[in-house]
Order: structure tokens, then sequence, then C-alpha cells
């Protein structure tokens, strides 16, 4: 897997977040963020955010309405917050709690988390699916982001899905998970998923 393409992929959404970009690499894991300042427009609040040990990174899309009530409801004695911002307090919240935090949120997402320590990564999509995140998995690697051309410059093949093609011509979109492409699925409203060596899980 070619870790400057994650760059490359970032440039295909430039528009989705015209504020900035960032990036993590971890061994054989890599993420791009591209940024739209709404809630804290500071430094402190760029992505990827990781927490003070340095084992969680997240990049994160979308806002979270709720994020000071959970931040002083859960971590009432926790003062040394770095940013105003709802990313840290949803990468604090999936510490405490892992997913049993999606349940709280009340807002619209798409979250990417990477645990370095277990080397795996959690992915989410809020309720309403107002935020999207397709992705490819084959043997060789795993890929993941918010727009088919920025999965498209990870090589992946290019194989059209007749049935979902059927399905665009009949209804005038493709249900989800489907996509266009055979190997690009999209992850459905509402849920998560696990992914490692070891483990692909979606819940």
């Amino acid at each position: 897997m070619n870790f400057s393409k994650v760059k490359d992929s970032c440039d295909k959404i430039s528009s989705r977040g015209p504020d900035g970009e960032g990036f993590y690499h971890h061994e054989n894991i890599s993420m791009g963020h591209r940024r739209l300042s709404i809630i804290d427009i500071s430094e402190n609040a760029s992505q990827p955010m990781s927490d003070p040990t340095g084992r969680y990174s997240i990049i994160f899309n979308g806002e979270i309405f709720n994020f000071m009530s959970l931040r002083e409801t859960y971590f009432p004695d926790k003062g040394d917050w770095h940013s105003q911002s709802d990313t840290e307090v949803l990468l604090h919240l999936f510490i405490k709690m892992k997913e049993k935090c999606l349940s709280l949120l009340s807002g619209f997402f798409t979250i990417a988390i990477h645990d370095n320590e277990s080397d795996e990564l959690f992915l989410a999509r809020d309720r309403f699916g107002k935020k999207p995140l397709q992705y490819f998995k084959n043997e060789n690697y795993f890929a993941f982001a918010s727009e088919i051309k920025a999965l498209l410059e990870y090589n992946i093949p290019r194989e059209l899905n007749y049935t979902a093609l059927l399905q665009y011509l009949q209804l005038n979109y493709i249900p989800q998970p489907h996509s266009i492409f055979e190997g690009v699925k999209k992850l459905e409203p509402g849920h998560y998923m696990y992914v490692s060596k070891k483990r692909f899980e979606k819940l």
C-alpha cells in the first residue's frame, strides 16, 4: 500500500474541507483529513487528533450538537482540554466507552479512530446517514473515504456493479450498502465497524 496516495486522495475531496489538511501515519495505517472549521477554528482543533498518550487518533467529519453537555457530564474533573472542539470530546468518549458512546451523540458524523496498541480501526456513521462513508477491502488492504473519487486514488478495481446500475436506473439512486463499483461498499447509517488484521466486523 502506497501511503503517499492518501495525500492524493484528500486532494480529490478538498472542496469538502477547504480550511486545512492533516495526516496520520502509524506502521501499516495512514489517514488523511480535510478540515472545514466550524466550532473551534484554532489549530488546537486540527485533525487528525490524538489523545495525550498517543494511543488513539481520530478523524471526524460532522458536528456533535451536545458535545459540551457530554463533556460536563462524563468528564467533570478533567481540566486539561486542549481545544473547545467536539472532536476532542468525541475522542475521549470513545476511549472511555468505545462504541457505546454512539448512542449519546446528537448530531451527524462519520468517525474513524485508530488504536495503535491493538492496531484496530473503528469506523462509524450517524443514524441519519447525512455524512457518507465508503470503503473497499481485499486480501491486501482496506481503504475508506467519504467519496468514491477519493477511493479511486488507491487503484481499486473499477468493476461495474450491474445490479446497482439497474437499481439506479429504476430508483434514481443506489440503495446502501452497494455502490456503482462491485468492490466498493457504503457503511449504512447507524452502523459501525472494527477493522484489523484479525477482525473485520460490521454491526
